[in-house]
């Protein structure tokens, strides 16, 4: 009789210990699976653009949980850029034999910042994948968003924001030889497209 006593005890303890949550724990409340585009973009990627996933913080409303989103896509979109926008200009100054001064990545970069703002990658975002989290806090429940968003972006929109740029700092420039040199690069750059970056 003791050790049923002892057993029923033990039993009541677990069962009341585990179904209490501690300061701090969290819980998924969204019933829907993890979407596979999220932890594999590349599957997404297409002979015309370029798959990328950005992720939220914690944010308190699903509305700033989705703009925290698209901003993280976008600079993972800027900093995809930033690399490709170097290796790019190599590939034009070394087929034109250029000088490798006549172009600035740094320059560009910045402009394709510009171009690549929070409204153009919204209006390329495809999916949303929000989840609702609650986590026990001193105060009680506190509830929040995390957001996915799936963006894509046109291979095209990389290879026209560089010679764009490059344009823009061809009609800047005063000394006429470094004009030809930078549109003779937009020229060479056309005949280099791939579609890829």
């Amino acid at each position: 009789m003791r050790g049923r006593n002892i057993a029923l005890i033990l039993l009541a303890a677990a069962f009341f210990g585990c179904g209490t949550m501690q300061t701090g724990q969290q819980m998924l409340i969204s019933e829907e699976g993890q979407k596979s585009w999220i932890t594999d973009p590349g599957k997404f990627d297409t002979e015309n653009a370029k798959a990328f996933v950005g992720l939220s913080s914690r944010i308190k409303t699903e509305t700033g949980a989705r703009k925290d989103a698209l901003k993280d896509a976008r600079k993972q979109i800027l900093d995809s850029m930033g690399v490709n926008i170097k290796r790019k200009i190599r590939e034009v100054i070394t087929s034109a034999g250029l000088s490798s001064n006549i172009i600035d990545p740094g320059v560009v970069m910045d402009d394709m910042s510009s171009f690549v703002s929070e409204g153009f990658v919204k209006a390329r975002a495809k999916k949303y994948y929000v989840q609702k989290w609650k986590e026990k806090t001193p105060k009680g429940w506190q509830w929040y968003y995390k957001v996915y968003v799936l963006v894509l972006m046109p291979n095209k929109s990389f290879d026209e924001g560089i010679k764009q740029s490059l344009k823009q700092k061809a009609a800047e420039i005063k000394d006429e030889q470094a004009k030809r040199n930078i549109e003779r690069a937009v020229d060479l750059m056309k005949k280099m497209e791939t579609g890829d970056w």
